[in-house]
């Protein structure tokens, strides 16, 4: 059967020096024909050389046309896979984190996307050289001013979305500090309200007593679960900025003081 050239190209043509190759070579060829002269005199004999050459150069031209559309769908390609590229880097861009997860995951994505723009920089150089080649060769290029305008516009998108980041990032470990301040001062507060209010020994009580001092105990426990939560959330944020806790680790020692009076408390039969 007749030979798929789009697919020979697409196979064999993997740098822009195959393309730049292949059709200075044809051109090469279509001199070469032209050399040759119309008629070809042999002894008394004329010979017309129009038919041969006529059909070299419709077949040099054939060849020019398919080489030549095969890179303007190489570069339609290349030019498709760098937007599809904007158009997922701008979702991620387009999010603002604002807890430090999200800012890690955030970090994590923007690595991804950094590696991933080195490796289309190289393809959007070749795409403009591409492009210069089918000008030189067909007198008209591929229409690569949009995206082209898009990859200017990401990187500067880009660097601002890691400017953004850092402030972000600055935004929220205030934040946490301020919660641990505000979560410091409730301890203290819970445990000087625990120091004045624990309730009597058991023995101390009568069965009405007994029961009003269980069902207090209950409302400690919910309100000592409260802080817990709100400790175990703040210390995790904390471990993101090297575990700082600063000063506010001193009053939270008073936790574990009134953990181990709760717990012998709720032992008690009530």
């Amino acid at each position: 059967g007749a030979l798929d050239m789009d697919a020979i190209i697409e196979k064999h043509f993997n740098t822009n020096e195959d393309w730049e190759m292949n059709l200075k070579g044809l051109r090469l060829k279509r001199r070469d024909l032209e050399k040759i002269p119309e008629i070809y005199k042999i002894d008394c004999f004329n010979i017309s050389l129009s038919i041969y050459k006529n059909s070299i150069e419709d077949l040099i031209q054939k060849h020019i046309e398919t080489i030549t559309g095969c890179l303007r769908n190489s570069i339609k390609g290349d030019c498709d896979n760098i937007d599809e590229f904007i158009n997922f880097a701008y979702e991620k861009l387009n999010r603002k984190p604002a807890s430090i997860e999200e800012i890690t995951q955030a970090k994590g994505e923007i690595y991804e996307i950094n590696q991933k723009r080195q490796e289309l920089s190289e393809k959007y150089r070749k795409v403009e050289e591409k492009n210069k080649l089918l000008r030189n060769m067909v007198g008209n290029a591929y229409n690569i001013s949009t995206v082209s305008k898009r990859w200017e516009n990401f990187d500067v998108s880009l660097e601002g979305y890691n400017k953004m980041l850092d402030e972000q990032q600055d935004v929220i470990k205030d934040q946490i500090s301020k919660k641990t301040s505000q979560l410091s001062s409730d301890i203290e507060k819970f445990y000087h309200r625990w120091t004045a209010l624990r309730p009597k020994k058991l023995e101390q009580l009568d069965r009405e007593s007994a029961k009003e001092t269980a069902s207090k105990m209950k409302e400690w426990r919910l309100d000592w679960n409260d802080l817990e939560s709100k400790i175990t959330s703040v210390e995790n944020d904390s471990k993101y900025f090297e575990g700082d806790l600063g000063q506010e680790e001193a009053s939270w020692s008073l936790f574990d003081e009134f953990e181990e009076e709760l717990g012998a408390m709720e032992k008690e039969d009530w």
